[in-house]
């Protein structure tokens, strides 16, 4: 059958491609294959011929890290979006729900998912890297409660700081965000990345000054990862 690509998803591909010519375009993709057809797939065609997912080659050297995409595009606001898939995690931006792991046979660690809603809205997408705009950081939370034990692996989204370095935790494991030795700037960069992409709940703010909390004695008590 004949289809087309959402109109979001095509100015989006003119977009990316302007600002990163030179990008690989080798895990590209639009209209789904064989086994995409076997099962539901906004890589489909829907009802009206329109196919809502688009996926976009991570090529940092050619200037598209899929990492700040995904986070960018998280953090956007966009109502057109419906989820993002990136690295083994999945985030349903129409609902409202943070990033979780994504268990399907495809990582998405060659490239990044794009779903989009049925709306035909072809408008240019707002973000930092296509606009050439700085990058728009979490603020912290007016308080930092402790985090609260979980089992699952996805929900390690909490930030907090044994006064030496700063890790990442669920309450049950931790594993390291930063390092002793760390500088300030080194600090700041590395706290943002986390918190840009939406796997932690607190610690940038806007000026990209670290604002973790520190509880050594929480920490002493969660087992490193």
């Amino acid at each position: 059958m004949s289809w087309t690509l959402a109109p979001a998803l095509v100015t989006l591909r003119r977009q990316v491609d302007a600002a990163f010519p030179a990008r690989s375009k080798a895990s590209d993709g639009t209209i789904g294959d064989t086994a995409h057809s076997a099962r539901r797939s906004d890589h489909n065609p829907d009802g009206h011929g329109v196919v809502r997912a688009v996926d976009i080659t991570h090529d940092p050297d050619g200037g598209v890290d899929c990492r700040l995409l995904a986070g960018q595009l998280a953090a956007s606001g966009d109502e057109r979006i419906k989820y993002v898939i990136w690295d083994r995690r999945i985030r349903r931006v129409d609902r409202g729900e943070g990033w979780r792991g994504y268990h399907g046979a495809n990582g998405h660690t060659h490239h990044l998912h794009l779903s989009v809603t049925g709306s035909n809205d072809g408008r240019p997408w707002n973000l930092p890297m296509l606009v050439g705009t700085p990058p728009l950081y979490v603020p912290p939370a007016p308080a930092i409660p402790a985090p609260t034990p979980s089992e699952e692996e996805d929900t390690m989204t909490w930030l907090i700081s044994d006064g030496l370095q700063v890790w990442l935790t669920n309450g049950i494991e931790r594993r390291a965000v930063t390092l002793p030795t760390d500088d300030l700037g080194t600090i700041a960069d590395k706290l943002r990345q986390v918190v840009f992409l939406g796997w932690a709940r607190n610690a940038v703010k806007a000026d990209g000054v670290p604002e973790v909390a520190t509880n050594a004695q929480i920490l002493a008590s969660i087992p490193v990862r």
